[in-house]
């Protein structure tokens, strides 16, 4: 779903600005009421050919829409003409400091269905491989959730690796990764947002928390809304992964658990990106690449108007639209591309998935 092609002189420009090689597609924020508004968020890094972020607000920009072919959409009765504008809406500088980005992983009972292969687990190390190999220094640590008392001060999340930058250390405790228990997602983002404000190596350190889910969070003790509260005041990102229930790309879709994982990242100024259910290892990989690339470089907040075609999207009960970005900037042009599931508001305003 994350793509990046390398560049080509399209449009001939001649700016004075670095020349872009690649695009990271990072992911999408996508409401409820897209329908209504036809806006909808992207988030990606462009990149020169040393490996550094281009973040220029003025960067220029493309966006082409349409109906995703082979994910589920009904039978088009006609053909639909996607027009969108596109704009930087927000850029993420990285502060120049060392990272401390830890990982959280879904690990109760329905993983042995939804990641039977634990696929999950060889993402999750290409994830420290992409940073390992980033320009930024970093330290990250594992945990799972739920826990089972591996640390006094953690109730609801397993600790299976501490801050370190060793990452062979950091693929071993990911080994450890299991699917057993309910889903206290709340409660274990609270406590890693305070582990991290307590243990993280250096208080300069910027933070980010990665999150990796399948499911709705089991009622309990925390809200979403604490949560993001509490990384906000922390200025910790959340950048969440959600796949199988928790995919808006995914066969499995089901609304609610798509609807928190795409809130928890967007109120913490951080994005989402579900993974499709096909050739799931490199889905993950790439989805865990977009990650790194913008917590360690920076990124670009995009927002998208699509101005026709809307109508007929709904009239027609169109389940995904894909689209790609095109960035351009000294007098280079790269193509990144994405996909997102579209939802539809029914009449008791909740959130649902075609």
């Amino acid at each position: 779903m994350s793509t990046v092609l390398t560049g080509c002189d399209l449009f001939g420009s001649d700016d004075e600005e670095p020349a872009v090689d690649e695009v990271v597609v990072i992911g999408t924020q996508v409401d409820s009421d897209f329908l209504n508004t036809g806006q909808f968020g992207l988030s990606a890094t462009p990149l020169d050919a040393g490996g550094s972020a281009i973040l220029a607000d003025d960067i220029d920009t493309e966006v082409d829409l349409r109906v995703a072919e082979g994910s589920g959409s009904a039978q088009l009765e006609q053909s639909i003409d996607l027009v969108a504008s596109v704009e930087v809406d927000r850029v993420r500088r990285p502060s120049g400091n060392d990272l401390a980005v830890p990982v959280n992983l879904d690990g109760s009972g329905s993983m042995a269905g939804n990641d039977p292969d634990r696929d999950r687990v060889q993402a999750t190390e290409a994830f420290f491989d992409e940073l390992e190999s980033s320009n930024v220094t970093f330290e990250s640590a594992v945990f799972e959730f739920p826990g089972f008392s591996t640390d006094p001060e953690l109730n609801f999340t397993s600790l299976y690796q501490d801050f370190t930058s060793d990452t062979d250390l950091l693929r071993e405790a990911t080994d450890q990764a299991g699917s057993s228990g309910g889903t206290p997602m709340w409660e274990s983002l609270d406590e890693l947002i305070e582990y991290s404000e307590d243990e993280r190596p250096n208080d300069s350190f910027e933070k980010a928390i990665v999150l990796l889910g399948d499911g709705i969070p089991n009622a309990g003790i925390v809200t979403r809304e604490e949560v993001c509260q509490a990384a906000n005041d922390a200025n910790s990102p959340i950048y969440g992964i959600g796949f199988g229930p928790a995919s808006d790309v995914s066969e499995m879709a089901e609304s609610a658990a798509v609807e928190e994982m795409r809130r928890i990242s967007e109120c913490t100024q951080g994005t989402y990106i579900g993974v499709p259910d096909e050739n799931l290892e490199n889905a993950f990989a790439g989805a865990f690449a977009g990650m790194a690339q913008g917590t360690s470089q920076g990124s670009l907040s995009f927002n998208v108007q699509v101005e026709s075609g809307l109508e007929q999207v709904q009239e027609q009960g169109v389940e995904r639209l894909e689209g790609t970005l095109r960035v351009t900037s000294g007098g280079e042009t790269v193509e990144g591309d994405f996909l997102f599931g579209v939802p539809e508001a029914n009449t008791s305003g909740a959130f649902i998935l075609r």
